[in-house]
């Protein structure tokens, strides 16, 4: 390794400055090594708009972007919500593009944890109807175990619901639906913690739970409101949303492990 004297100008002779140079430079080159590598251009974009200056939540969403593309998940993604940064500001950014960044209808409680509607929603400004019938799916990665009455994400229009509610207070049930009319994927956890995705494609509609299937059911679609999705009208704490393109099985597990990795890389997976 070349010394830090070898760039000096010929006339710096002092012994003591150059041992000075030598000393820091012998210090400081570990550090430049250590420099964090370039992002990918998307997550890129995102730091920059949602203000993320913290290694670790760039690292993790860095790899989780990457991840999504190398498994072809990317490309169906219509809004990905990774509520880091701690702030309003920060969570109101979509990862996939600078489109639907949420704004907040009521009071919402922020943290590093992610979000929590404490009587108020955030509003996407994705509306439904933009959505591809019989070919979507919604998920939420909860926080907080407790019955709750109110959705994690999605809309209602009565009798069409398109939400995921974790564990509902009128039963304790966990219910996932995408537009059937009067009827539900459920599932009896116990515990509204977990990432949670319902996938419709065609007239089947699958449920799943950080990664595994807990209810399916086989009907038609109803109508698409004209209303956009909404994420954390609960009193749980929401760490992650996404909206997107129907997703097979496959998918959702291959979707359900970079989840959990990225809230891992966090420090704020679930127990």
């Amino acid at each position: 390794m070349k010394e830090a004297s070898d760039y000096l100008h010929d006339n710096l002779t002092d012994e003591t400055t150059l041992t000075q140079v030598n000393s820091l430079f012998r210090e400081t080159y570990p550090t430049w090594l250590a420099t964090e590598p370039p992002s990918d251009a998307d997550a890129q974009n995102f730091f920059t708009r949602a203000g993320i200056t913290d290694s670790t939540q760039k690292t993790a969403i860095n790899t989780l972007t990457t991840s999504l593309k190398s498994a072809g998940l990317w490309t169906k993604m219509r809004a990905l919500y990774p509520l880091v940064g701690g702030t309003a500001a920060s969570h109101s950014h979509n990862l996939k593009s600078s489109s639907y960044q949420l704004t907040y209808a009521g009071p919402m409680a922020h943290s590093s944890d992610g979000i929590m509607g404490a009587g108020g929603i955030a509003e996407t400004g994705l509306n439904i109807q933009s959505t591809t019938p019989e070919s979507l799916a919604i998920g939420a990665y909860c926080k907080t175990n407790s019955p709750d009455a109110s959705p994690d994400i999605g809309s209602y229009l009565s009798p069409y619901d398109y939400s995921i509610t974790s564990r509902w207070n009128g039963d304790g049930v966990s219910y996932g639906n995408l537009g059937n009319e009067n009827d539900a994927c459920s599932a009896t956890i116990g515990d509204s913690r977990g990432f949670w995705i319902v996938s419709r494609i065609t007239a089947h509609q699958e449920f799943y739970r950080n990664g595994g299937l807990v209810g399916s059911i086989d009907a038609a679609q109803g109508p698409q409101p004209n209303s956009t999705w909404n994420i954390a009208g609960a009193q749980h704490i929401v760490a992650l949303a996404f909206i997107s393109d129907g997703l097979s099985d496959v998918e959702c597990s291959q979707l359900s492990t970079m989840v959990e990795t990225c809230q891992t890389a966090l420090g704020r997976q679930n127990p």
